[in-house]
């Protein structure tokens, strides 16, 4: 019976905790739920920026004056943009923060770092293309043309104590969770370099052009950048797909333009 105890309580007490914790805890993903997106280096061109991210309970931040102001002085959101941020969120809002930053009262704010999918300074957005977020499917670019094999990538979740009215308990338990098969990984390597397509892309804005540019390897014909501008944000699809400046268009390969330089010695 001694030994029976010690084995559930101290040899399979994390395990069981982590049960525990998944059947009455609000899971939280952490990672995108998809594979990385390679350049030929080996530079990761997706899942690479990581955001410290605050986790708060909806009604607990449209309450409380202060939880608001200390999210409103440590993010890029004043109190409207706030307000309209969370409104259609579900009852744990994520919401990112400037720096990285310890809770000041667990109960209230849990304080986690999160990797995104796409960072704010993206590049080669036209050729990696975009995800159907709801249903973790490609819809255009690398996405869609190897989503079998990035679908279904790396978990990492947050699990956070609620009680049985799912009401805050911040201050409870919580784990970090991560399911990782070594055997079968999930992963795209191009033939793009990040440091030359960076490069590309530096010169297109601050030139303003409105067109695109390939880069290729001489011998070998490999891609070694493909720009397009207008660029646009992977996160917001719908508002783009309203306009009418051809921003979802690669360029570079599906809009037919006059060449302006075929050749150019470096």
């Amino acid at each position: 019976m001694i030994l029976r105890l010690y084995y559930i309580q101290i040899s399979q007490h994390s395990e069981l905790k982590a049960q525990v914790l998944k059947q009455r805890g609000e899971e939280i993903s952490l990672y995108p739920d998809r594979g990385i997106i390679y350049d030929r280096n080996l530079i990761p061109l997706t899942n690479r920026e990581i955001i410290p991210t605050a986790f708060v309970y909806k009604d607990n931040l449209l309450e409380d004056k202060e939880l608001m102001n200390f999210i409103i002085e440590n993010s890029e959101f004043d109190e409207k943009q706030l307000k309209e941020y969370i409104k259609d969120k579900n009852s744990i809002v994520a919401i990112p923060l400037n720096w990285e930053i310890e809770s000041p009262d667990r109960s209230k704010m849990f304080i986690a770092n999160r990797i995104v999918r796409y960072g704010k300074n993206n590049i080669l957005t036209h050729v990696i293309g975009y995800i159907n977020k709801a249903e973790n499917r490609g819809e255009a670019g690398i996405e869609k043309v190897y989503d079998e094999i990035l679908k279904d990538g790396e978990k990492h979740f947050l699990y956070l104590e609620v009680d049985r009215g799912k009401n805050k308990t911040l201050n409870g338990e919580y784990m970090v969770s991560q399911d990782k098969n070594i055997m079968d990984p999930k992963a795209v390597k191009l033939t793009v370099d990040y440091h030359i397509q960076k490069i590309v892309e530096e010169v297109l804005d601050e030139k303003g052009i409105q067109g695109a540019v390939i880069v290729a390897h001489v011998e070998s014909g490999e891609i070694r950048a493909m720009a397009s501008r207008p660029n646009f944000s992977q996160y917001e699809i719908d508002e783009y797909l309203k306009r009418e400046d051809m921003a979802l268009y690669n360029k570079a390969i599906q809009v037919a333009n006059p060449p302006q330089v075929l050749f150019l010695k470096l």
